[in-house]
């Protein structure tokens, strides 16, 4: 006999959510790209806590705030300028467990921002 099971897990205290496009996996380690304040991709080391097929719960050196690179990261060189395409529809919100989280954005090399 089967019987459809639902577990509800504990929230995870001071995790960052992301959606899940934004975690890359490299040689080493999992990581972001953050788009700093002069629009520069910078990667960071991340550890999953959670996955739930849509966003992760991560811990690392993601603050709430950052801009996260969603799509384009085959092109993105760690360092290098990034040009933030604004989606056209509204985004995807990101939250916490605290309320506050990264925003989510489209980069890659080479494209204008479109405002």
């Amino acid at each position: 006999q089967l019987v459809d099971v639902v577990v509800e897990l504990a929230d995870i205290p001071g995790a960052t959510v992301v959606p899940r496009e934004a975690v890359n996996t490299g040689p080493d380690n999992l990581f972001v790209y953050v788009v700093t304040a002069d629009n520069r991709a910078m990667q960071r080391e991340v550890k999953v806590l959670f996955d739930d097929g849509t966003d992760d719960a991560i811990d690392g050196d993601v603050q709430p705030g950052d801009k996260v690179i969603v799509d384009g990261q085959l092109r993105v060189v760690p360092g290098a300028e990034v040009f933030v395409e604004k989606p056209a529809a509204a985004p995807a919100q990101t939250s916490s467990r605290e309320d506050s989280a990264p925003v989510s954005v489209s980069a890659s090399l080479g494209a204008s921002t479109a405002e």
